[in-house]
């Protein structure tokens, strides 16, 4: 357990961000968008980061070593109001078990867990500086860069092998793009490749997922948790999630899922027309509390955009996360992908404006942009 809470800690990865020099370049990320054709806007020192900084190391590197002593110092500061307010908690609450007769060997040992729990909660909320508003240099490719990556002969190859599986059936049949996805996704490993394409197809054609109707989804649909509403500043289709109206105990999770895909399919086939593959997706975070914290449905979500829709999420960014949400985030943040994780963003509402304009919001968000 605590090691999953750990990932939100005040780790030296989070800490070194936050130097005044480290603050004023990463700001100029968060203004600048990079898409897949290396196209800049915003802040022109995000230009550097294209001509070579690949990596969040390199980006902290550019801070100097004040960096790491300012950081050191910060995290020694909250680790210890961490352990003094936990202890005080903690014992707190063996003098209270205690008052009431109840103390025995096991009652301390349940007291030393419970202030070992309460230190990384509290040391989650207060590294939350840190971490919520961290910005990610992200390059999110299109169609040019992922052939770059993985080349289209490989693909073409892919295909050939498993033209029997095209039937003339346009729900499930497969073609060069679908192969060089698996590829990309897959690092290159076209047994691998192969073996997932297969699965699936054979998903597609038993779950017909470019066939499901409004009415199939209607109950889910009639909640609006999952809204499919404009376009980001490069065209590609949006997904609006509100998880403040999920409720875990009160939610059909099959139906659910079918809307997820209903929506995917919808965005695909829009953004299609206009020559594109990803889609972008914003969870509006305001309001988040203990009855959205649905794990199951984290999972198959996940499960749903790794093995049938791999290299189609473009953006996943979250929108103004309140402190609850670091405890879910701490849990489900292992689960995902490296290679999705770095395409997650935590964003206020001004950073994502620079990724969305504002008359792009649906009615919903817009509304909470304003509160």
């Amino acid at each position: 357990m605590f090691n999953l809470l750990g990932c939100c800690n005040g780790s030296p990865e989070v800490r070194r961000t936050h130097t005044p020099e480290m603050r004023r370049i990463t700001r100029g990320c968060t203004e600048s968008f990079v898409d897949g054709h290396g196209v800049h806007r915003g802040s022109d020192q995000v230009g550097a980061f294209s001509g070579g900084v690949t990596s969040m190391r390199e980006l902290e590197n550019a801070g100097g070593d004040h960096s790491h002593e300012g950081g050191d110092k910060r995290h020694r500061t909250r680790r210890l109001c961490s352990l003094t307010l936990s202890l005080f908690l903690g014992l707190s609450g063996a003098a209270f078990m205690r008052s009431y007769g109840y103390y025995n060997v096991e009652m301390l040992g349940n007291a030393v867990m419970i202030i070992l729990v309460l230190m990384q909660l509290v040391d989650i909320t207060l590294a939350l500086d840190a971490h919520r508003f961290r910005p990610q240099m992200v390059q999110v490719p299109d169609r040019k860069d992922s052939q770059a990556a993985c080349p289209d002969t490989g693909a073409s190859a892919l295909l050939q092998q498993l033209s029997s599986l095209n039937d003339g059936d346009p729900e499930t049949d497969i073609d060069e793009g679908t192969c060089r996805r698996f590829l990309v996704a897959c690092k290159g490993d076209a047994g691998l490749a192969r073996s997932r394409i297969e699965n699936y197809v054979a998903w597609r054609r038993r779950d017909r997922p470019g066939e499901i109707t409004a009415v199939q989804v209607h109950r889910e649909a009639a909640k609006r948790v999952s809204v499919q509403h404009g376009t980001d500043r490069r065209g590609h289709p949006v997904i609006w999630g509100f998880p403040y109206r999920h409720d875990k105990n009160n939610c059909d999770l099959d139906e659910l899922m079918r809307l997820i895909v209903f929506t995917m399919e919808n965005c695909l086939r829009m953004g299609a027309e206009q020559g594109l593959e990803r889609v972008i997706v914003v969870f509006t975070l305001q309001g988040f509390g203990v009855k959205c914290m649905d794990y199951n449905f984290v999972k198959r979500f996940l499960f749903i955009m790794a093995n049938y829709y791999p290299e189609r999420l473009g953006q996943i960014l979250l929108w103004n996360a309140p402190t609850i949400f670091n405890i879910f985030w701490g849990i489900v943040h292992p689960w995902i992908n490296p290679n999705t994780a770095q395409k997650v963003m935590f964003v206020d509402t001004e950073s994502l404006e620079s990724f969305i304009a504002p008359d792009q919001f649906p009615e919903d968000a817009v509304v909470l942009a304003q509160a």
